[in-house]
């Protein structure tokens, strides 16, 4: 499976160029063959992928794709929200993600 970055978007079936790479530092004209997998839609060049935790493919540069991000960020969004209003506010942004962060310093 590869990933064209431009798309933002997986793809199985690339176009393939071939291209090849002569070295003239040897006499007998040895060349390297690279084959460049391309996007059918854009044209430009993909990147293998691979499969976040919840099965969806992402970029290979990526741990995890944009839902569990997206589920992950709201959350934690709701998370402090909620720790605020518990404490009645008396806990700033930064004394509730502290809070939050010293539980996971904790279970680890």
């Amino acid at each position: 499976m590869y990933w064209c970055k431009e798309c933002n978007r997986p793809l199985a079936d690339p176009l393939i160029a071939t291209e090849y790479e002569i070295h003239r530092e040897v006499d007998d004209r040895r060349y390297e063959r690279f084959e460049i997998p391309y996007c059918p839609a854009c044209g430009h060049e993909v990147y293998e992928a691979k499969q976040c935790s919840c099965g969806k493919w992402t970029n290979c540069l990526d741990d995890w794709c944009a839902d569990c991000l997206r589920i992950r960020d709201k959350a934690v969004m709701h998370c402090i929200a909620q720790i605020r209003l518990n404490s009645k506010l008396k806990l700033s942004s930064e004394e509730t993600r502290d809070l939050i962060l010293n539980y996971f310093g904790d279970v680890i």
